[in-house]
């Protein structure tokens, strides 16, 4: 444990010595634990960004009764930065946390290139919520990503993360936002308290018991 929570007092240092250029280039999703401080950020660099506005708003068809994750309204600017929500091409790497920026943007469609360099055109996209009863949502599948909440990333991989550890407030919620990334050269922490580093003994205790330790 010492030995890992050194590795992450430099990941900390890594970034805290980058430029201000440096940091703008990573390309990197910023993790925050509390929704207000995502909405916070994404409004304000998309405001920053000159040109139209488009703003997709989901249909929803059937009885909803549970809340389904997606987005009512996505709004997009050429240039943005956003996160894929579903896996399209998994052998391209064109999957749920993949990344990339608007280069194209119309009322029926987006044209997105990705930081594993492939350009794709994207539409509407149907989630079958419930195909028996017929409950689905139709929705472009993008949605913001210079930053994400912790909570909402749990099913997201990504080459490069940002993380504000400090303002951890619940058991494991630093894990989760750790275990996103696919190495620890792609993790970059803008502050650290050893105090984040918090478990759920039950589920460490579930571990074991199925591990049989």
């Amino acid at each position: 444990m010492p030995k890992d929570v050194a590795r992450l007092h430099e990941r900390h240092r890594v970034y805290y010595e980058m430029t201000d250029q440096a940091k703008a280039e990573l390309g990197a999703v910023i993790l925050y634990p509390k929704n207000r401080d995502v909405d916070d950020y994404n409004r304000i660099q998309l405001e920053e960004l000159e040109g139209k506005e488009f703003v997709f708003t989901s249909t929803k068809v059937g009885n909803h009764t549970k809340k389904d994750g997606i987005e009512d309204k996505v709004t997009l600017k050429v240039g943005a930065q956003v996160m894929l929500n579903i896996n399209l091409d998994v052998e391209a790497g064109l999957v749920n946390g993949a990344t990339g920026f608007v280069k194209e943007c119309s009322n029926q469609s987006v044209t997105v290139r990705f930081v594993n360099g492939l350009t794709i055109t994207l539409e509407r996209h149907e989630y079958i919520l419930d195909e028996e009863n017929g409950v689905k949502i139709i929705q472009i599948p993008l949605k913001l990503s210079w930053a994400v909440s912790i909570h909402k990333s749990q099913s997201c991989t990504l080459d490069k993360v940002v993380i504000d550890l400090g303002g951890c407030f619940e058991k494991g919620q630093a894990y989760v936002a750790l275990s996103r990334a696919r190495t620890l050269d792609g993790v970059f922490l803008t502050d650290f308290e050893e105090k984040s580093l918090r478990t759920d003994e039950d589920a460490i205790d579930f571990e074991k018991n199925l591990l049989g330790i």
